[in-house]
């Protein structure tokens, strides 16, 4: 759980969890082979959707919905790698992206798609 910005994702336990900033903006969740899921807060001033902010900011060419049921609740980048979920407020942007350090391969691409559909935020 973030509690300065108030979301929670699920995670496996053997797996660590490390805010690497003060403010809590970003969190590094590390697998034992060293792939990580970096979880990160940026603005969103223009309150931006997902998919625009996929399109624009981010650059990416074809951005696939996450939540096809609930439109507007977030998209994957071209890559799989990454994924954009806007908070409810629209004015923050919540960026999910899976680094594979100096693996060779993904070896969890499931856990990273589990996580990031498990995102939560709280209104407390």
């Amino acid at each position: 759980t973030n509690q300065a910005f108030k979301y929670q994702f699920l995670y496996p336990s053997a797996w660590i969890a490390k805010s690497i900033h003060a403010d809590e903006k970003e969190i590094l969740v590390t697998s034992a082979t060293g792939e990580f899921i970096s979880v990160s807060v940026e603005d969103n001033p223009k309150k931006l959707t997902a998919r625009d902010w996929a399109l624009s900011v981010a650059r990416h060419q074809s951005p696939v919905d996450i939540f096809p049921d609930k439109p507007g609740g977030g998209v994957y980048g071209d890559d799989g790698l990454t994924a954009y979920i806007p908070f409810p407020s629209q004015q923050k942007m919540l960026i999910a992206r899976y680094d594979l350090n100096t693996v060779p391969q993904q070896s969890f691409p499931t856990i990273f798609r589990a996580l990031v559909r498990s995102i939560a935020f709280s209104s407390q």
